[in-house]
Formats: C-alpha cells, sequence, structure tokens
C-alpha cells in the first residue's frame, strides 16, 4: 500500500512456536532487524511464557502476535516502509499452557488481515513491567499481510526435536501457500550449523516452488537486512541488485568491513589520543559524532571502541612507564645496595623489602615520596630520585626478586665458603700439595658446603694451600737452619757451601713432621733447599754480628777498600759522603737510626772515619716491600735482624735497593729468588759491604735469638 509516496509493506514472521522452551530465532530477527545496534540485540528479553496480567498489557493486547514497528528502506527513487509482525504463542506461566485463542497457531499465521485496536510496539519483555522507559508507538489499527517470512532453526540440536520441527514446517508452508502470498525462508543460528537440517530446509523450499532460502546468524549479525529486502523485491520488483550470499561469504565480507573499520579507528585514536592520563569516560563524549565509532559501536557493540581506547591509553601508559622505568632501573641496584645491603632469608617477601628501603636511614637520599594520587613516572623536572611508587611496578619487583635472590644465594655461599674453611683449617691430614680430590675424601660427607660448586672450592683450597706452604716452607727453613753444621759442609776448591749429601740430609730430617710436610710436592721441598744454599753462598764481604758501637769501625775500612776498586757494578758515587742504609722492622728502626746518628758523631775523629765529609743514615721498612725513599744512594747497608723471618723480607728489600736491571741470562732456574741469588753470585754483584745486627728488643725467645746468630 502507498502512503505519501512511501510504499508500506507488512510482512509476517512465521516459524514453529516455542512453547515456553527455546524459540527457533523469530523473535532475534526481528530484534536484529528493528534495533540494529548489537547494545540493544536482547534474545534473553524475549519470552513467550508470561502472566495472565503481562498478556492483557497494551503491548501484547491479548494477542498471539506482536508489532515491532516499522522500518524504512530506500532505494534510487522509492522508499519503503515495512511492517513487521511477529506470529508466536503466549502459554500462561502458572498453568503452562496456550492463552484462550480461538484459532490454533497454523490459521492464525497465515491470516492476510489482522486487526488490534490499542496494540503498542514490542521491543522486549521489560516493557510491559516499565512502559513509561521505553519509547511508545501504536500498532496500526488494521494491517494488511503482503508476505510471510518463514523462519527455520538450523542449529545442531536434539533429533527429536529436529523431527518436530520438520513436521511442523511440512503442515505449516501448505497453509502459507494457499494464502498466495511470498514466501521466503529464513535460516537461523548459521553459526552453530547442522548441514543436514540445511539440507532438509533447500528441499522443502524447492518442493512445490523454488522458494528463496537466506542463510543467517544473530549473533554475529550476518544476512539480517537481507530476507526482508528480497520480500520488497518479490512484492514491488524493486531492489534487485540485492545479492542472497550464503553464510559463509557474508560472513567474510562482514569481517572484513568490521577489520578495515577497527584499523581505521585506531590509527584515529593513535592520532588524536596522546595523553594517557586522560579516562575512557572523558574521550567518549568528544568522538561520539565520529562515523567511524558510530559504525563499530553498532556492528561490535559500544564495548569495542571503549575496549580500543582503553588498551590504547594502557599502551600509552605502558610505553612512558618503560622509558621511566629504564632511567630509574640505572639507579636502583646503587639504591638498593645503600638501602637494602642483606636481606635475611630467601623467603623474605617483595613486600617486607620494601618496608625495609622505606624505613632505611638513606631511603630519602635515594627515593622519594609523591603527592597523593599522582602517578609515579609524573616525578618533578630536575628530580633526580627515584619514585617511591616505582617500587610497586612489576619490573621493580622482578628487579627486587632478582636482587633478593641474589643477595640470598650470596648469603648461603658465605656460609658454605666459611664451613669448608673451617672443614679444611681443622683437618690434620691436609698438607701441602694434596690434591683437592684426595683431600675431600676424607671430610664428612652431608655438609651443606658439599653444594659450593668445584671452582669455589677449588679457589677457597687453593689459598688455604698458599697459606699452608708459606708456613710449610719458613717451618723447612727454620729446620735447615737448626741442623745446618751436620747438613752443610764448606769446599775450599770451589769456595762455595753445598749439602754433604743427600743420604745423610734425609737420614737427618726423616723423623722431623717439618720435612714430611712437603712429601706431595718434593720438588718444591729442592727449591727451598736450593733458596737455603744460596743465602749461604753469599758473595764474599766482610758479615758480621756487631753491635751499634762497633758497626761503623766496621765499615769504614771496607769502604775505602771499594772506593778505590775498579771491580764494582754500582753506578753509586763514593766521593766523600757516606751513605749507609738502616733495614729494619718498623718498630724499631726510626729509634734505632737516632742512635747511629749519635754514633756517627762519637766516631768522626777516628782514623778510618774521619775521611768522610758526612754520614747520612736513610731507614727502609722492609715489611712494606719497597723503600721509604728511592732517591737516596746507599755505600753501605746495615740490617737489623729481631726475628728469623726478617732475614727473608730484608733479602728482598736489598734486592731492590741494589740489583741493577743489568743481568737477564740465567733463566734456568725456576725460583725468582734463586736465579737472583746465583746471578749475584756470579758477577760479585754484591760489592756494597753488609753489617747484620741481631737485635733481641722484644725478643723472648732465646732460642730464636741463638738461631739468628747460628
Amino acid at each position: 500500500m502507498a502512503k505519501n509516496n512511501v510504499t508500506v509493506i507488512s510482512l509476517s514472521v512465521v516459524g514453529k512456536p516455542s512453547a515456553g522452551g527455546v524459540g527457533i530465532g523469530k523473535s532475534s530477527l526481528c530484534n536484529r532487524l528493528m534495533r540494529r545496534d548489537v547494545d540493544n540485540f536482547t534474545p534473553e528479553k524475549h519470552k513467550s511464557t508470561i502472566s495472565q496480567t503481562d498478556f492483557v498489557s497494551p503491548v501484547i493486547n491479548q494477542d498471539h502476535f506482536l508489532y515491532w514497528g516499522s522500518i524504512n528502506l530506500q532505494d534510487e527513487d522509492a522508499l519503503f516502509s515495512i511492517q513487521i509482525l511477529e506470529h508466536t504463542e503466549f502459554t500462561e506461566d502458572s498453568t503452562l499452557r496456550p492463552f484462550n485463542a480461538i484459532q490454533n497457531y497454523i490459521k492464525r499465521c497465515s491470516q492476510l488481515k489482522l486487526n488490534s485496536p490499542g496494540k503498542m510496539k514490542y521491543i522486549n519483555c521489560d516493557q510491559i513491567a516499565i512502559p513509561d522507559e521505553f519509547e511508545k508507538e501504536q500498532c496500526p489499527n488494521k494491517i494488511n499481510i503482503d508476505g510471510f517470512i518463514f523462519v527455520f532453526d538450523v542449529s545442531l540440536m536434539k533429533i527429536a526435536e529436529q523431527e518436530s520441527q520438520k513436521k511442523y514446517a511440512e503442515r505449516l508452508l501448505p497453509v502459507l501457500v494457499a494464502a498466495k502470498k511470498p514466501i521466503l525462508f529464513v535460516a537461523t543460528k548459521c553459526d552453530n550449523l547442522d548441514r543436514d537440517s540445511l539440507n532438509y530446509l533447500m528441499q522443502l523450499a524447492t518442493k512445490k516452488k523454488a522458494y528463496q532460502i537466506v542463510e543467517t546468524s544473530m549473533v554475529k549479525g550476518i544476512n539480517i537486512e537481507t530476507p526482508f529486502i528480497l520480500m520488497v523485491n518479490q512484492i514491488t520488483k524493486k531492489f534487485s541488485h540485492i545479492k542472497n550470499l550464503s553464510y559463509l561469504d557474508a560472513l567474510i565480507i562482514n569481517e572484513q568491513v568490521i577489520n578495515e573499520m577497527i584499523i581505521l579507528f585506531q590509527k584515529y585514536i593513535d592520532q588524536e589520543i596522546t595523553n594517557f592520563r586522560l579516562k575512557v569516560a572523558q574521550i567518549i563524549p568528544n568522538i561520539k559524532s565520529n562515523p567511524i565509532f558510530v559504525r563499530i559501536s553498532r556492528e561490535c557493540g559500544s564495548q569495542k571502541p571503549r575496549s580500543m581506547i582503553s588498551q590504547h591509553l594502557r599502551k600509552l601508559r605502558e610505553e612512558v612507564e618503560q622509558v621511566k622505568s629504564e632511567e630509574f632501573l640505572e639507579r636502583f641496584m646503587l639504591a638498593l645496595k645503600s638501602c637494602l645491603p642483606n636481606v635475611p632469608s630467601d623467603k623474605y617477601t617483595i613486600d617486607q623489602c620494601i618496608q625495609d628501603i622505606e624505613k632505611s636511614k638513606d631511603f630519602n637520599t635515594y627515593f622519594v615520596k609523591l603527592s597523593h594520587g599522582v602517578h609515579w613516572v609524573d616525578i618533578p623536572e630536575g628530580e633526580e630520585r627515584i619514585s617511591f611508587g616505582f617500587l610497586r611496578t612489576q619490573s621493580a619487583k622482578e628487579f627486587l626478586l632478582q636482587y633478593k635472590g641474589r643477595l640470598a644465594f650470596k648469603l648461603q655461599v658465605r656460609l658454605m665458603t666459611e664451613e669448608f674453611e673451617s672443614a679444611i683449617s681443622s683437618a690434620k691430614h691436609i698438607v701441602p700439595g694434596l690434591p683437592l680430590e684426595k683431600a675431600l675424601m676424607q671430610l664428612p660427607l652431608g655438609a651443606s658446603w658439599c653444594k659450593l660448586d668445584k671452582h669455589n672450592k677449588k679457589q677457597i683450597y687453593d689459598s688455604m694451600q698458599e697459606n699452608l706452604f708459606r708456613t710449610a716452607r719458613n717451618d723447612y727453613l727454620s729446620m735447615l737452619m737448626e741442623n745446618v753444621s751436620s747438613l752443610v759442609e764448606y769446599r775450599e776448591d770451589h769456595d762455595d757451601y753445598m749439602f754433604t749429601s743427600n743420604e745423610l740430609k734425609e737420614e737427618t730430617l726423616k723423623n722431623d713432621v717439618r720435612f714430611h710436610n712437603f712429601d706431595f710436592i718434593p720438588d718444591k721441598r729442592s727449591e727451598i733447599e736450593f733458596n737455603f744454599l744460596a743465602t749461604l753462598n753469599l758473595p764474599k764481604g766482610d758479615y758480621r754480628i756487631s753491635g751499634i758501637a762497633e758497626c761503623l769501625k766496621d765499615l769504614a775500612p771496607t769502604l775505602e777498600d771499594i772506593r778505590v776498586t775498579e771491580d764494582n757494578l754500582f753506578s753509586i758515587s763514593f766521593e766523600n759522603d757516606l751513605n749507609i742504609a738502616l733495614l729494619g722492622h718498623p718498630d724499631y728502626i726510626l729509634e734505632l737510626k737516632q742512635d747511629y746518628i749519635k754514633a756517627s758523631h762519637n766516631y768522626q775523629h777516628e782514623e778510618d772515619v774521619k775521611s768522610w765529609n758526612n754520614i747520612c743514615f736513610e731507614t727502609f721498612d722492609f715489611t712494606k716491600g719497597q723503600p721509604s725513599n728511592s732517591s737516596f744512594k746507599p755505600n753501605a747497608c746495615v740490617c737489623f735482624i729481631s726475628q728469623y723471618e726478617d732475614i727473608e723480607l730484608i733479602l728482598n728489600l736489598f734486592k731492590m735497593l741494589f740489583v741493577p736491571d743489568v743481568l737477564h741470562d740465567v733463566e734456568k732456574i725456576e725460583d725468582e729468588n734463586s736465579r737472583w741469588f746465583l746471578k749475584a753470585r756470579r758477577t760479585k754483584l754484591w760489592g756494597i759491604p753488609l753489617v747484620l745486627i741481631a737485635t733481641t728488643k722484644d725478643v723472648e725467645d732465646t732460642d730464636e735469638v741463638d738461631q739468628i746468630h747460628n
């Protein structure tokens, strides 16, 4: 019917009534057509089981059909208004029986003239209880039906339900055909398709006449308008350009369109929204008129663009936080070392660590607390400290977790190291040169130090072996000194000292535990013996054990001899100044220096001494391993010995003072000290007089004093 150049077409949506169960999709089809927005698609709010009060309401109006309103369709030069009616069957909620009806469903839905004065447009079941919150539209008093939309559910369902629907369709179709109005089949719920049901519908639609079938999905929004446009085309011969696509083809096109809209909208928000501090609720009012936003909201629901905006804001925030996190992490380790130097145990939680940091005395040096509600990245310009809120971020917690783990591991390693050091130190079977593997075999198993890795064990054991070797070497030298008279003999033809014989040496020393300390490293024993012989075979000179009173008298004649001797490799001036180096321990060397200065004045008139214009003294602390005055060039040396270990220290310092870098050819001897002694002996390098003074100051052990003199 045409009215004011608008063609009004009334269509009845029919199909097997649900009878209180799950429907076949008639109401959902009408809902998606009349209210296209996804947010307004409410299939759960359409029910056919209602109360008596609902049945007599203006929306139902005691009818078994619903008036869904009208929708306009535009085609080039024509406008169509399509009125949609849905035939259903309401059942009373108390009896679950259909309300009184003069005709059954099949006869009612095939009627071509409908009349229901006062009937109102239907939206959903909530409208019946709260009508004032919904739009109101009066149903036309008289409606002439121009065609039928035959709905058939092709989804997976129980076999009994399938058979019931098929039988109902076979009874309903002949009645609709008899009405002599266009019929179009709609296959609903194709997103959960049962292919057999769709094939049956195709057979039914072509049984007597080739009726069109439109495959739809209300959930996906596929082919919603298509059946109604095709029906208008059948009735008016318009809209001939519309294509009836299969569900899958229409789904692909629809997803492509939606994806393109999403891409465009993403580009839009990327360009327009750059402040992550904004809220979604603040942004929506400014973009709600954007056509892309409107289209996405309609096709995907209003939550979709909101979600995209929310994700975009989160991404912006994460990017800013990432930059700030990297900046803070560069200073975080230094702050942790000061504010959290240790962790009591590996069970200490991250929250406990943060609390300890906050309580630290250095907290304000490394951290700053921002005002309440201020994001941790919004730190004031020029502030170098770390925002305390950063410690609550995931990146900071992960860093803290790793840091806590390292501290706990270091603590565990330290405890195991201490236990291992204690175990090997107290082990009586460990001697110099004993391999680590053999040492471990006799240690108790099951101790926590067993978890130490091989590298750590070796480092600790090697350090202990160095200490053992140093002690054992000194003990061995002491043993040789104690037995020197029976072990060493002087050879006049060679002008040196040599061991009497290896057999005698071993026979003399074999019962001494100090001898057997080197059973695992006999080559080291040989090196010590060689060094001992080298010490005995010092170059020719006037060596005396003298006191302060006789020292200068002993030195003077020798110095005069050297001054006129050409065989002197030292670049030391022997004019009229006498420079004497005093080598000794810092505890007494300075005091002895004063004594020597006094002594030099007393002996200045002596014949041997008075030829020297000036007598200068300089002290050298041999415990530091280097001279205190490197520019002082001595003509003579006085060495003070208070204990046997002083000899080795003096030799090291004496070498630095008097040995020039002119000899490099004796390389076969591995031990450095041994090479040096050999060089000195062969080249008559030591031309400087050396006086050894045994001082018993602070030495209570008379045996040690005797040892020094020996």
